[in-house]
């Protein structure tokens, strides 16, 4: 049997990847699922490199449900290494995430105020008090980038829209950036 004779497997000839549920990707779902359902403002999962952290979480775009088991609007952003860390990059790496038009004249209160708006919307649209945001790769955060996570808390407090945000990082290298967190 020559290769172009071989059947279809839907496991090796898939071009996405095959998933399935283990009881790690599940116990993180069912943790922010409680935060979501209690009202947290949010948290952090760290845990060690290539363990699936980051694809457990982005699964969550697609399946975190309210109370009432309506559809909560996620937004996944990953932290991108930059060899200088700002507040304007934050905001121009969640800009990016959710595919909204940046140029380099653009400061950090313009990106920040189109990356609110845009999140704002999908509020609307789904028709919730309710927006998450996921943060991975958290340990290329520098402790005054958090900063801009707390613009966008409390611009969503203002607009009386619950913000929660979750940040995912690798264990080892997020710990430097949680001692800094814990100090000041």
């Amino acid at each position: 049997m020559t290769s172009q004779e071989m059947p279809f497997h839907p496991l090796i000839d898939t071009p996405l990847e095959v998933v399935f549920d283990t009881q790690a990707s599940l116990q993180l779902e069912e943790t922010v699922k409680r935060w979501l359902w209690t009202g947290g403002t949010g948290g952090y999962i760290i845990g060690p490199a290539r363990i699936g952290k980051s694809f457990a979480v982005r699964r969550l775009v697609d399946r975190l449900r309210n109370r009432q088991q309506r559809r909560v609007p996620v937004i996944y952003t990953s932290i991108n290494r930059r060899d200088i860390k700002t507040i304007r990059g934050v905001f121009n790496n969640l800009c990016l995430s959710v595919n909204v038009p940046v140029s380099k004249s653009d400061s950090s209160d313009v990106l920040a105020a189109r990356f609110v708006q845009h999140a704002l919307d999908l509020v609307s649209l789904y028709q919730t008090y309710q927006i998450v945001l996921i943060v991975d790769e958290m340990q290329r955060l520098s402790l005054d980038q958090l900063y801009a996570f707390s613009e966008i808390f409390d611009a969503f407090e203002t607009a009386r829209i619950r913000l929660m945000s979750v940040f995912v990082g690798n264990q080892n290298e997020s710990n430097q950036l949680l001692d800094q967190i814990h100090q000041s």
